[in-house]
């Protein structure tokens, strides 16, 4: 199961035990590790989700640009035309895998379930969406707003720096969004697959390497593909290695 989430409410948490790492098979600890995941144990005798197990993501993008605007007439409409310049795109993933108590010792490693949410890590930690992430938002701009007051009313928003930062950040905020949706998507994908871990992929290798491609882009309805395209067809992008365990 998925998903991408703010703030979960949790009863009978328990804490990973980290010092238990050697005894974690090399492909989960290399995910552990390029995911930034931790484990969060429930009590099932208090929660009774739908799906007895979790992988719960989280996208982040620390950022700095600077930029400059100037304003232009278009359509007889006065328009604000900025051009920001990203000096800084570091976009980063966290992950929580949410399992009954019964898993909280060194056998879980052998269990599907484990292995189930470990394949929807790969799918996250999948080096493509922090791709395209950095790509959208290094190539952001121009930005174009009209500026001219609504024809019911006569108050028009000054135009100044931190109105300029606001629409900048709107445009970041909706490239990252797209991009969780894209991963969100691919997660739901998996489950429809596997049946929430039950059956296995029939080919692994395949499936996620069409991960990210353009046909997955243009299938996920994703917005930005053509804005994407040039990074699509690069050797760095589709070369790029992927963390899944091979069959």
């Amino acid at each position: 199961m998925l998903l991408s989430a703010g703030p979960v409410v949790l009863l009978g948490v328990l804490a990973v035990d980290r010092a238990a790492a050697a005894e974690i098979p090399d492909h989960f600890e290399q995910l552990m590790t390029k995911g930034n995941v931790e484990f969060e144990f429930y009590d099932s005798r208090v929660e009774r989700p739908r799906y007895p197990g979790m992988a719960i993501f989280q996208l982040y993008v620390d950022h700095r640009y600077r930029f400059r605007y100037e304003f232009e007439q278009s359509d007889g409409l006065r328009h604000v035309k900025i051009r920001p310049v990203m000096r800084k795109v570091e976009p980063r993933l966290s992950h929580k895998i949410r399992l009954p108590e019964r898993f909280d010792n060194d056998d879980r490693w052998s269990h599907w379930l484990v292995a189930h949410e470990f394949d929807h890590v790969a799918v996250s930690t999948d080096p493509r969406p922090i791709m395209l992430l950095d790509h959208l938002l290094r190539k952001l701009g121009p930005i174009r707003r009209a500026v001219e007051p609504a024809p019911w009313g006569n108050r028009q928003e000054t135009v100044d720096a931190s109105y300029v930062g606001r629409i900048i950040e709107e445009e970041i905020a909706k490239r990252r969004d797209a991009v969780e949706r894209l991963i969100r998507a691919n997660y739901e994908r998996l489950d429809e697959l596997t049946r929430h871990g039950v059956r296995p992929l029939a080919d692994r290798d395949a499936y996620f390497k069409s991960l990210y491609t353009e046909a997955n882009l243009e299938q996920m309805k994703f917005p930005y593909t053509a804005e994407a395209s040039s990074l699509l067809k690069s050797r760095v992008y589709q070369n790029a290695e992927l963390p899944f365990e091979a069959p």
